[in-house]
């Protein structure tokens, strides 16, 4: 039992290994079309997609290891320093 228990746990982390890739990977493509569309618009904001992984087994579900979150800051000199910080104006989304 524990044997196919743990064939099955690894089999679950290298797909979801493979699945948090490909979720990088999309994010930063989305990245550079937010950024592309706001910048045509003319607006001074900066869009980021940060896509954490966890191998913790707490941290797995149905859907991968990733938690997903789409940042934005209307103060874009300020992105780089951080959007976790509450006291810095901007838009928080969490998915």
């Amino acid at each position: 039992m524990r044997r196919k228990q743990g064939a099955a746990s690894q089999e679950y982390l290298v797909a979801a290994k493979a699945l948090s890739r490909t979720r990088k990977e999309a994010a930063k493509k989305l990245e550079k079309l937010v950024g592309t569309a706001i910048n045509e618009l003319a607006m001074k904001a900066a869009f980021q997609v940060e896509v954490s992984d966890s191998e913790a087994v707490s941290s797995w579900s149905s859907k991968g290891l990733d938690e997903v979150r789409y940042l934005i800051s209307h103060e874009p000199r300020r992105a780089s320093a951080g959007y976790g910080n509450r006291r810095r104006p901007g838009v928080n989304f969490h998915v």
